[in-house]
């Protein structure tokens, strides 16, 4: 009884067929849908998706203006002085998050 050992395909050439099958069928990104279509039938969550951003930037910011009756973040921080409380600089942080989440939702919503 002779067992023949079959090799698996090296992590490379499975890359060099893939490759060489898509440059066969010369696949193409498809076009982008018109303006009009964003919003539709096609992408319904398009707007659902714009919207909640919206409403979570402002419900976060009116809160940390003072816009519901209650107080802001800094307040709250300054009045519960502990040693874990971060400087004041550290929660600039926040910037880079809303701008990296709104470049998401408009990529989202136009792609």
């Amino acid at each position: 009884f002779r067992m023949r050992i079959r090799y698996l395909p090296s992590p490379w050439s499975l890359y060099r067929a893939l490759r060489d099958a898509l440059r066969r069928r010369k696949l193409v990104t498809p076009p982008a849908p018109p303006v009009a279509a964003l919003f539709g039938r096609e992408y319904p969550y398009r707007a659902v998706n714009v919207a909640i951003f919206v409403a979570q930037t402002a419900v976060v910011f009116g809160a940390n203006a003072g816009a519901f009756g209650g107080r802001s973040n800094k307040d709250i921080s300054q009045s519960y002085k502990s040693l874990v409380t971060p400087a004041g600089w550290a929660f600039a942080i926040w910037s880079v998050i809303y701008l990296s989440e709104a470049v998401a939702v408009a990529y989202m919503a136009t792609a």
